[in-house]
């Protein structure tokens, strides 16, 4: 899955570098693997919007646990910045995070990983023999 996050361009890109170190290491403590690129966009983002995106790989199936601290890590990320937006792209899907009621917003993630997980999941459907 590709996380982008979005940054209001007041964070600077000293700011901006820091505050995803910070979100890299928290996924990282809370057991889910991640790994942090080169600033780039989403494929649909507008011009102008790649100087202030930066992005996170997150690798792996996350369990039912994983799913609840990405949200909560998420969520805090985007609450502690204003202007802060992420992106969370995986298999052509796409959801998009800014400052929301943290209740609301944490169902949306979780219910968005759980479908991704179910799906990855899935088992292939046999072959039909005619």
């Amino acid at each position: 899955m590709r996380v982008f996050v979005n940054f209001d361009d007041k964070e600077g890109l000293a700011g901006r570098v820091s505050a995803v170190r910070i979100l890299d290491d928290d996924l990282r403590r809370a057991g889910i693997p991640s790994e942090q690129v080169a600033e780039s966009a989403p494929q649909e983002s507008k011009s102008g919007l790649g100087a202030s995106v930066a992005e996170l790989l997150v690798s792996g199936v996350l369990s039912t646990a994983s799913i609840g601290a990405f949200a909560r890590i998420v969520i805090a990320f985007v609450n502690r910045g204003a202007g802060r937006k992420v992106i969370l792209e995986d298999g052509g899907e796409r959801l998009e995070l800014d400052a929301q009621p943290t209740r609301e917003q944490r169902r949306l993630i979780e219910l968005w990983l759980h479908a991704r997980s179910a799906s990855s999941n899935a088992e292939p459907e046999a072959p039909t023999v005619k």
